[in-house]
């Protein structure tokens, strides 16, 4: 049962986390053991929230010392329902209505969403159809993450070594498939460069 408690502590300090910090970077919980005479004994322990490690694993919260792992992360889970407290100040429960409402739109919200960026994808892919080399390959992935300031996103595209940021991934998508472009663009006035030359010398 204690291990179930603690699995359920962990879900629930995560949700409150992600609730008070709704665009804040990813998170994990930790916990330590503190240590004495260099030995490990059933004494104190400690439970932290940090950053992620691939996005930098800054220290964000951490308990004091507490006589085991489950009063550490209760400890935690106080802090944390605190932070959804002062994340709720001043909201309203809405109305069935309201919440339906809500549904739909944002139904509507992610269908445009994803039509767009199927759009995007698509002119990202035929621009790769123009650059990549006789015989390369046809898949051409994109690799989304989110920047180290934790406002934006950036997907890179490895095949062509170049990336896109932005606010949101359709952004950042979008200023992919203008590098592209623009890449193109100067791949066409080199080879129309090329041809005028060319044509002088047989000239």
């Amino acid at each position: 049962m204690q291990g179930q408690n603690i699995v359920g502590l962990r879900a629930q300090i995560l949700e409150n986390w992600r609730y008070a910090h709704p665009h804040g970077s990813e998170v994990v919980i930790v916990t330590s053991l503190n240590k004495l005479n260099n030995r490990y004994e059933a004494i104190t322990c400690n439970a932290m929230i940090t950053e992620d490690p691939g996005q930098g694993g800054d220290l964000l919260v951490k308990t004091s010392a507490c006589p085991s792992y489950e009063s550490a992360l209760l400890e935690l889970l106080a802090t944390t329902s605190e932070m959804v407290s002062e994340a709720t100040v001043g909201k309203t429960a809405k109305t069935a209505a309201q919440r339906k409402e809500k549904a739909v739109r944002d139904a509507v919200d992610k269908r445009d969403l994803g039509e767009r960026m199927q759009c995007v994808r698509s002119a990202i892919d035929h621009a790769w159809e123009q650059l990549k080399p006789a015989g390369g390959p046809v898949d051409f992935p994109i690799r989304t993450g989110r920047l180290p300031d934790q406002v934006g996103y950036n997907v890179s595209a490895v095949r062509v070594g170049l990336y896109g940021t932005g606010e949101t991934e359709e952004l950042a998508l979008i200023d992919l498939k203008g590098k592209m472009g623009s890449w193109i663009m100067a791949l066409e006035w080199k080879k129309q460069a090329d041809a005028k030359v060319q044509s002088a010398i047989l000239q």
